[in-house]
């Protein structure tokens, strides 16, 4: 199957889980999804960004996840940043507030921001290379959970991982 038609199944999917939850919002969900890529990813290059934003979205089609961005992004101790609850500031991003940003702050979140447009309508090519990985780490650190995953791709900063076992 070619990207294109990959692109137009993934996009189809997403909007049957929309129209099966008429309690989505779609504003919502993109502003979990920017939220997630502007704390795990902003120094990032494009790339990276998308790689971040594509494990997310592999997670909201795969059975062990919830099926929402929302609640992946927010399902606890899945990103170390929501451990402990959000701080003030990711609330006000959530909310969709950007006022306590400032300037080069602001200038990194929408680029985070077109990304998960991107991500969310399915206006993009997935990267082939992480089309089944559902984690990432920095690549600095090796937690013991990885031991067992698949390593699929370093991109930027990132180690990009599928539940498979490890190459």
């Amino acid at each position: 199957m070619n990207l294109k038609k990959i692109k137009k199944l993934l996009t189809a999917i997403f909007l049957a889980v929309l129209l099966q939850n008429p309690g989505i919002s779609a504003e919502r969900e993109i502003n979990c999804i920017s939220l997630a890529i502007y704390k795990e990813a902003r120094g990032e290059s494009l790339k990276g960004q998308e790689a971040v934003a594509q494990v997310i979205m592999n997670r909201t089609k795969h059975e062990a996840f919830p099926n929402t961005p929302c609640k992946v992004v927010l399902a606890k101790s899945q990103f170390s940043w929501t451990n402990g609850g959000l701080d003030n500031a990711s609330r006000s991003l959530l909310k969709g507030s950007t006022k306590h940003l400032n300037k080069q702050e602001l200038s990194s979140y929408q680029q985070a921001r077109q990304v998960a447009l991107r991500a969310f309508y399915g206006l993009w090519e997935y990267n082939a290379k992480i089309q089944q990985s559902l984690y990432f780490v920095h690549k600095s650190i090796q937690p013991s959970w990885t031991k067992n995953l698949k390593k699929d791709a370093t991109i930027g900063n990132h180690r990009f991982y599928s539940e498979n076992e490890r190459k």
